[in-house]
Formats: C-alpha cells, structure tokens, sequence
C-alpha cells in the first residue's frame, strides 16, 4: 500500500474490533481502491492488527516491532528490542526469507521462532528460527519453510508472532506480532 486515506472514513468499536468503513487503499502502481478495516485489540497489547480488508490484494510482505510489553507472561527485563521482515510465496505458502534482528536483550538469544496467536496470548511454535553462532543475530527461517493454509489466515489476520527467548526470559524476551508490511 503506497496511499492510506481516511478523510471519508467513518470509525467505530464493535466488541473488542475497530471497524474503519470506506478508507482508500492505494497500492504501487494501482488505482484507489475504497475498502473496510476491521482490527481486533487486546487491552494488555501493543499493537492493532487489520485483519480484514475488502477489496485490496493479499499481501506477500510482512514486518513485526518486537519488545518486552508484548510478551506474555512479561519479562524480567523490557528493555529488548526488534524488527522482523517475512515474504510469504503465496502462491506454494511457503516463507521465502524471514529475519529477526534484536538488540539491549538481558544476554544473547537462546531460541527464536513464529509462534501462532492473537496479541495478548502465548501460542504454540509453527516454525523454529536459525540464530547466529552464540546467539547473535540475525535470526533467519529454514529456507521454504511450509505454511498450512490455516496457517496463512492466522498470518493475514495478524495472528502468527516473532518471539526471541533468553536464559534469564526462557519464556521469550521479546514478541511482535507479524503484520502486513505498508
């Protein structure tokens, strides 16, 4: 998406989602298209994630900001943090590339992985990462790694997260949710 307009979009709360009808998407390229956002929340999250979009193509690139206040349970220390980048092969499901870079964690990364749940909640490991020789970064995916196709509507709807675990936070460290990238 290379234009996000809102000026004639209407807002409003409908249980725990923000419903955003008529905003104007335009992508690289593409003409305007007039679509409606749905965003679901979790009070205890950083984050708001779209998961749903008429009118406007599937994404293929997606980012994630990682740090200590997404983590659930919270961690000894919050000051980590990090960016992840994952492309998404539509067409087979399968991730291209994905990485994980971090930095200020309570001692060097001792497991990373995509984990699948919604903000707010800790969730089960879909894919492990491969990290730096004494857990450095950046963390990387295994080349081609699959997708179930339930598991490319979690992604989509903001449900997939990058979490870096540490030996003082086994738990995970740091965690952000994968989102589509603008």
């Amino acid at each position: 998406v290379t234009n996000f307009d809102l000026s004639a979009a209407s807002c409003s709360i409908q249980g725990n989602q923000v419903v955003i009808n008529g905003a104007m998407l335009t992508s690289t390229g593409g003409a305007p298209v007039s679509t409606n956002l749905t965003a679901g929340y979790a009070t205890n999250s950083q984050s708001l994630v779209f998961t749903a979009a008429s009118g406007s193509p599937t994404p293929t690139n997606f980012t994630a900001n990682l740090n200590g206040p997404q983590e659930v349970p919270t961690p000894t220390s919050l000051t980590g943090t990090g960016t992840g980048t994952l492309v998404l092969n539509g067409s087979n499901n399968t991730i291209t590339s994905c990485s994980v870079t971090f930095s200020n964690l309570t001692g060097p990364a001792t497991l990373a992985h995509i984990h699948l749940a919604p903000p707010g909640t800790p969730g089960g490991i879909i894919v492990g990462l491969t990290l730096g020789a004494g857990g450095t970064l950046p963390a990387t995916c295994p080349a081609n790694a699959p997708l179930t196709a339930a598991q490319v509507t979690d992604l989509l709807q903001g449900n997939l997260y990058f979490n870096v675990h540490t030996a003082a936070n086994p738990a995970g460290e740091i965690r952000g949710q994968i989102v589509a990238a603008p």
